[in-house]
């Protein structure tokens, strides 16, 4: 990886960071009204889409949508996400999302299903990492918000 891509994924993360609580969401699974499985902290897709349109600017990203698989309840969806670094495009392979389909709405879930697929996508950069190191939890419960 580049100096200057290294330099603009720490940017990336600052940014967020500098949001505190107001970018942090809660993440979990309930069935029957019950919590299953384990509770987990990550940032909100848009304020990480935003950052990375700051930071990177938009045009030198984007993301092609390899499979997507409507199942029961749930869309899974296959994405490969492109970043441009002097001239070139770098691609460090591709991540499944998924969504659960809520009152029919497949349209949403499949959107749904692409955004955790690159957000997983932008994770391997190391984009967001707070929130796969489990350092979010505290930033959430402090309820800091920045206005």
């Amino acid at each position: 990886m580049s100096k200057e891509l290294k330099t603009k994924i720490a940017e990336i993360n600052v940014q967020l960071r500098s949001l505190g609580a107001e970018a942090v969401q809660e993440i979990k699974m309930t069935k029957d009204g019950k919590v299953v499985g384990q509770v987990r902290y990550g940032y909100k897709p848009q304020y990480v889409f935003d950052a990375v349109n700051d930071i990177l600017l938009p045009e030198n990203w984007r993301y092609e949508v390899l499979s997507r698989e409507i199942l029961d309840n749930q869309v899974v969806a296959e994405v490969k996400l492109f970043i441009r670094v002097q001239d070139h495009w770098l691609c460090k392979g591709s991540q499944m999302g998924q969504m659960q389909i809520v009152k029919g709405n497949v349209g949403d879930a499949f959107k749904g299903a692409i955004t955790d697929a690159i957000q997983k996508c932008l994770s391997l950069l190391s984009i967001g990492s707070d929130a796969y190191k489990g350092l979010l939890r505290d930033v959430y419960l402090s309820g800091n918000r920045r206005y």
